[in-house]
């Protein structure tokens, strides 16, 4: 799992978790504002979280608002293996 604020050309707004067996994860303590939610079958965190692949996969993405205190809980679109090697073939990365 990873998020990014709006602005996610900016490094230090993205964050990667791993989710349990189950799917739950927990982003820690941020910033209350508006964030892109990714789900990521399996990442190399170094490469595939760069900005420029995060905007290819933004329409697999969920935007929640977080609110001090508060949980959110989304259904998130899988962005597998396969979709990253089409990305890394198409963008010649």
């Amino acid at each position: 799992m990873s998020h990014s604020r709006r602005d996610s050309a900016r490094l230090d707004a993205i964050r990667a978790v791993i989710s349990d067996d189950a799917g739950h994860f927990d982003i820690g303590t941020v910033p209350q504002d508006e964030y892109n939610i990714f789900a990521f079958e399996d990442i190399n965190v170094t490469t595939e979280l760069a900005p420029t692949r995060l905007k290819f996969f933004e329409s697999k993405s969920k935007r929640v608002t977080l609110e001090p205190g508060r949980t959110a809980k989304l259904q998130l679109d899988v962005i597998t293996v396969d979709s990253l090697a089409e990305f890394e073939k198409s963008h010649g990365s």
